[in-house]
């Protein structure tokens, strides 16, 4: 990963916001955190990011999946990758009208090295 990435995390609980911090303490990348899917579209009002995770499961209204939609409207954000996470499995969660937003798919409980594989992945594909 290359120094100054940004990354935005939609992620509502705060255990899963520490753990993703603590992952990437000695990383480079800025992680920015949005507790749900409102607060995370306010957000691409006010800056750039590189990739986005977005939990499934969201708090007020807004699944994970509506806000990737979202995302992809967006014209500054529409080609960067949005990486899901969710206990589910990939199977169990994502339908088929989903596909064209998603780029790829991390199960909680998220281990570090997938966690930052992909991270690395994406960032430098």
């Amino acid at each position: 990963m290359e120094k100054g990435h940004q990354v935005l995390c939609v992620e509502d609980n705060a255990d899963n916001q520490l753990l993703l911090s603590y992952y990437l303490k000695k990383n480079p990348c800025k992680l920015t955190f949005a507790k749900d899917g409102f607060v995370a579209i306010d957000m691409l009002k006010e800056g750039k990011y590189d990739l986005f995770l977005i939990d499934i499961n969201l708090p007020n209204g807004m699944d994970g999946f509506e806000v990737a939609r979202v995302i992809r409207q967006n014209p500054e954000h529409r080609e960067k990758p949005i990486l899901i996470i969710s206990a589910f499995s990939k199977s169990d969660i994502q339908k088929p009208d989903d596909a064209p937003y998603i780029n790829g798919y991390l199960s909680k409980p998220i281990r570090k090295a997938e966690f930052i594989e992909a991270l690395d992945y994406y960032l430098n594909v």
